[in-house]
């Protein structure tokens, strides 16, 4: 039957050739630790600030990713903004 699809190039089909395919992950071990800023840390409150001071406008935005770095320093109690 048909599988579930998110877009006509979502499939693992080649219907033409009789051939269809199955796409399974596993967790093979810890995920990493993300990295997320503290809003009403001090740094956080500096660098809004100062890019308000520069830019005359500030517009918060995230990324998505992995710095096990970034975070093993945050909890240490480091305020680190990124």
């Amino acid at each position: 039957g048909d599988m579930p699809a998110h877009g006509p190039h979502s499939k693992y089909t080649l219907p033409e050739e009789e051939l269809s395919a199955r796409l399974e992950l596993k967790w093979i071990g810890e995920g990493e630790n993300g990295v997320a800023c503290k809003l009403d840390s001090v740094g956080y409150a500096a660098i809004l600030e100062a890019t308000e001071k520069v830019l005359g406008e500030v517009k918060p935005y995230a990324i998505g990713g992995s710095l096990p770095l970034i975070r093993d320093l945050q909890d240490q109690g480091f305020d680190v903004q990124i």
